[in-house]
């Protein structure tokens, strides 16, 4: 309802406002009205002052002396109204008047707040040319619930439709211009430099960060159920096998770099062929001068295949065991350097290496880690994938006397792969670590053959 203009609604606005007593009572009108979507209801004013029950009994006509409070319903305000010079005007006009908005239940007040929300989303879909973003508006419309991060921000707004559509219209732009729907990479700070100004918006402790995480696991269809076919099954072992991966994974399926510098894989005797069909340079130079080489993760992205001597390559858990390798087999055989837990750089290498059809030779430590290490990998392989040196007399010629933990001997339970388990029993009995370090004449004795 319109407020009237006119001067009886002036008026009566002058003198209500003019008053404490009548704002409070007005206010409690306002209140009610919240509730029950009417003028209705009874307010009670207390701790009335002389002057409070003097002005009352001007507009009620009738005697509040002596009383500390009074409870007023909206019929006898209403009678009072229209007995008043101010006959002209209905309650709610005056409310309007009084507070500046007509005033409305609460549950008009929500069906007019969807109404504003769901006219907000159908601008910022009209204006969408972009398939992906339009397929996005629409899941989130669907199912808000899917993206919690975001619809729990947008729940908290209330009212404030235009922070909201800053908001929608920001994820909007993010996947308008992910790096992956042009087959390309970009690290995440220079992403956000370009999308927002400051580098570090899209950070994990950053709102957007955590919103931006959110498009990145439903562009990945991370709310879907896994598929059944190959890729989905390698998506489903890498879940369970490298779980700490995970999120780098779904990064760079997006094109998003999230860690660079720590995250290399070391290589010799490998040849690379870039996305865009030409040689990579660099590690074909690196082969011709029979030299290893670090490879970044920024690099192997690149690649869409790679090829290695003889079909085969040998990797290993430890830099030390690497750096012999490659010194003993210069020229002869391709290596490959794991460092411990797998980057996910390596996690990509294997996957090319899969896709060349290359056989992989792997050799770790004899420890609860290294048999965890391998026995994952073989499982993430997606080739033929053989161990090399970790029978149960190359692990005991491995051993050490550093003393297993009673913790880490029961990490051996989990190795269940016939191959390692003889391994792993031994270590249980033994209760020692064993590394590949003590048995290196068992790796380069090979040469040759």
């Amino acid at each position: 309802m319109k407020w009237n203009k006119d001067a009886p609604v002036n008026e009566s606005r002058e003198y209500f406002m003019e008053h404490p007593v009548f704002e409070k009572l007005l206010k409690g009108f306002l209140e009610k009205y919240r509730s029950y979507g009417s003028f209705s209801g009874t307010v009670t004013l207390k701790n009335l002052t002389l002057e409070d029950r003097e002005i009352l009994e001007g507009f009620f006509k009738r005697s509040f002396h002596g009383q500390k409070s009074a409870s007023i319903s909206a019929k006898k305000f209403e009678s009072a109204l229209q007995n008043s010079r101010f006959s002209q005007v209905t309650p709610e006009q005056l409310l309007e008047a009084c507070f500046g908005r007509a005033p409305v239940g609460k549950k008009e007040e929500a069906r007019m707040r969807r109404s504003r929300w769901r006219a907000m989303f159908e601008q910022v879909e009209k204006g969408c040319q972009d398939l992906l973003a339009q397929r996005w508006l629409e899941a989130f419309r669907e199912d808000p619930g899917a993206f919690p991060v975001l619809s729990r921000r947008l729940r908290s707004l209330g009212d404030d439709v235009s922070q909201g559509r800053r908001l929608i219209e920001m994820a909007v732009k993010i996947l308008c211009a992910l790096p992956a729907k042009w087959d390309q990479v970009e690290y995440r700070a220079v992403f956000a430099a370009k999308l927002t100004g400051n580098p570090h918006s899209f950070d994990d402790g950053e709102f957007y960060g955590r919103m931006f995480y959110e498009l990145v696991k439903w562009y990945d269809g991370e709310d879907q159920k896994a598929s059944l076919d190959e890729s989905g099954q390698k998506a489903f072992l890498e879940k369970d096998l490298f779980p700490a991966q995970k999120k780098q994974r779904l990064y760079l399926k997006a094109g998003i770099l999230l860690d660079d510098l720590s995250n290399y894989t070391m290589l010799s005797g490998v040849g690379a062929v870039k996305k865009d069909g030409t040689l990579h340079k660099g590690m074909d130079g690196f082969c011709q001068e029979e030299d290893m080489v670090l490879v970044p993760l920024s690099a192997i992205v690149r690649w869409s295949r790679v090829w290695c001597i003889s079909q085969t390559i040998y990797i290993v858990e430890n830099p030390s065991v690497f750096s012999v390798l490659q010194s003993h087999y210069k020229g002869q055989r391709s290596l490959m350097c794991m460092n411990g837990q797998p980057r996910l750089s390596a996690l990509l290498m294997l996957d090319l290496l899969a896709a060349a059809k290359i056989k992989i030779f792997y050799a770790g430590d004899f420890d609860p880690e290294g048999l965890t290490i391998a026995q994952k990998l073989c499982q993430y392989y997606q080739g033929d994938f053989e161990y090399w040196h970790m029978s149960p007399q190359d692990c005991m010629a491995s051993l050490s006397e550093e003393p297993l933990s009673q913790r880490r001997i029961k990490m051996l339970e989990k190795i269940t792969d016939p191959a390692l388990r003889p391994s792993a029993d031994l270590l249980c009995r033994e209760k020692r670590a064993g590394y590949q370090e003590r048995i290196l004449e068992r790796y380069v004795e090979e040469k040759g053959t």
